[in-house]
């Protein structure tokens, strides 16, 4: 395994520092901050911040510096969007096409869901890499080259990686995962029965609670947020 480099690892830190919520949406990072805290030079920072504009964590704005971009705002309601409708399609021509060894497939991984959503060890990236394989093994059999595609670039979008493969925000309870396995049994069904359009509507179901689950979170952080602030202020 190649190792990082010195940008590459404080552009890692500075991304876990994004995802756990440390730097918030639109907060600007500061170069001489960052330097400090990780004890590297301004141009490091500066080769640091240009891999996570290349990951689409960050916004560069001329004069003006460089802020966290608000992924989980617009642009997450976007991207949910458009992937509901592209795995929807892809079920849809995946119960057309579907055939015994692609059946097998989706039960091994619907089982695999079923066990990690079960287990209260288990931990929210697993689920969702395991999520977004049997989504992935969907879009093959729907037998659309570029249908796949678009969801693989989709899936390799920073803001993707951070909601399931990073610090994961969805899929965080045992009742979150409950709820999205028993998704997953009714859309195998579906599969099994060849049905297109019951297979189409419970995948963007299953994409659109998700979206639900992490505008509920966004909500229930920004009251936590607006509380401490206010509850931080002195007496008047």
């Amino acid at each position: 395994m190649t190792a990082l480099s010195v940008p590459q690892q404080v552009a890692e830190a500075i991304k876990t520092a994004i995802l756990t919520g440390e730097y918030g949406p639109r907060e600007r990072l500061k170069g001489v901050a960052l330097s400090e805290r990780y004890g590297v030079s301004r141009a490091t920072v500066h080769d640091a911040l240009r891999i996570l504009q290349q990951a689409g964590l960050v916004e560069l704005l001329p004069r003006r510096g460089t802020y966290v971009r608000d992924f989980r705002g617009a642009e997450l309601n976007e991207i949910f969007e458009i992937r509901s409708v592209l795995v929807g399609l892809a079920a849809a021509r995946a119960a057309e096409n579907a055939d015994d060894a692609f059946i097998e497939k989706m039960e091994s991984h619907v089982a695999r869901l079923a066990e990690l959503a079960a287990d209260a060890g288990s931990v929210a990236q697993d689920y969702g890499r395991e999520s977004i394989d049997a989504q992935m093994i969907i879009a093959e059999q729907a037998g659309n080259r570029n249908l796949t595609l678009l969801l693989n670039e989709l899936t390799g979008r920073a803001i993707w990686r951070a909601v399931y493969t990073g610090e994961a925000l969805d899929h965080t309870t045992t009742e979150r995962r409950g709820e999205s396995v028993a998704i997953w049994k009714e859309i195998l069904e579906a599969l099994r029965a060849r049905d297109p359009q019951r297979a189409e509507a419970l995948s963007r179901k299953l994409i659109n609670t998700a979206l639900q689950f992490l505008i509920s979170r966004q909500q229930a952080v920004k009251a936590g947020a607006h509380h401490n602030e206010q509850s931080s202020k002195p007496p008047a």
